[in-house]
């Protein structure tokens, strides 16, 4: 047993004995603890990401909800140059490295992101994006990125800025 004292501002959750003993226990709740754990951990990486910082976190928030994820393999091709496709991703663990023409341009870790370029400009893919580790992503359809920067003005100048000095730096 401890006591706990919260330098800041907390949202937890909290679970009577019961509950969480059926959570753990129980088969037909195991799924649900798995969905719980799960969100836990992707808010958790989502709001340590740079990108986040200066915004609020609703602005997070939305990107939980509206974001799926999925994990990639070490070697995993996740995007090809010259690909038609209108995805965001953000990284929530592991690396992956940018390739320009079969030349790797960087290398991308947990909070950083790629697909806006494409997404913001309407054009193909200007990058292949391959993982260099076990990489998990939050990616969020096109029409769900929209969705979120229609309402968020400053993060939709942010990306466009982001974007734009990509788009130049891989012409």
């Amino acid at each position: 047993m401890a006591n706990v004292t919260c330098l800041e501002d907390v949202i937890y959750v909290e679970f009577d004995e019961k509950v969480l003993k059926d959570l753990t226990e129980k088969e037909e709740y195991k799924v649900d603890l798995q969905k719980i754990m799960m969100r836990i951990e992707i808010s958790k990486f989502v709001s340590s990401a740079p990108l986040f910082k200066d915004f609020p976190s609703e602005v997070m928030n939305l990107f939980v909800d509206l974001g799926e994820l999925a994990i990639f393999p070490t070697g995993t091709e996740i995007v090809a140059q010259n690909e038609s496709d209108r995805t965001f991703y953000l990284i929530i663990r592991g690396k992956v490295s940018v390739f320009k023409d079969q030349k790797k341009i960087t290398d991308l870790g947990q909070g950083e992101f790629f697909g806006e370029v494409a997404l913001l400009n309407g054009m193909k893919r200007t990058a292949t994006i391959q993982t260099t580790e076990e990489t998990m992503v939050l990616f969020i359809e096109g029409k769900n990125f929209w969705r979120i920067l229609k309402d968020n003005i400053n993060l939709a100048m942010y990306f466009e800025s982001v974007g734009q000095q990509r788009f130049l730096g891989a012409a």
